[in-house]
């Protein structure tokens, strides 16, 4: 959420910040709150959660398109969605290189 918000700040799209932090956080809640006893990032249940991820950030981004620009709102649905299939596969293959590397275990996320 950070990261996004900075880029934005960092770019054209400076009134964005605000909205992009609000809509990362909210994408990430769901990961949070399901995956914490899992061993593994990469679940069959993680990998569904890529779809409600998904209509977050289309519909996050079409609300933050109707307070910015509504002009906008309608037209940016499609990248909306580009930017959520893609981000839903490289959650795929990154937490598959993760899990491959056991990271998971390694940042002690599931110590006792």
């Amino acid at each position: 959420a950070l990261g996004a918000a900075i880029a934005d700040l960092s770019s054209v799209f400076a009134v964005y910040a605000p909205i992009s932090a609000i809509v990362k956080v909210l994408i990430a809640l769901p990961f949070v709150f399901v995956n914490k006893k899992s061993e593994k990032i990469l679940t069959p249940l993680t990998i569904c959660l890529t779809i409600p991820s998904g209509v977050i950030t289309v519909l996050g981004y079409f609300l933050g398109d109707l307070i910015v620009n509504k002009a906008y709102a309608v037209a940016d649905i499609p990248m909306n969605i580009v930017q959520a299939v893609g981000s839903a596969i490289i959650f795929v293959v990154i937490s598959a290189a993760f899990d491959a590397a056991k990271l998971k275990k390694k940042l002690f996320i599931n110590k006792k």
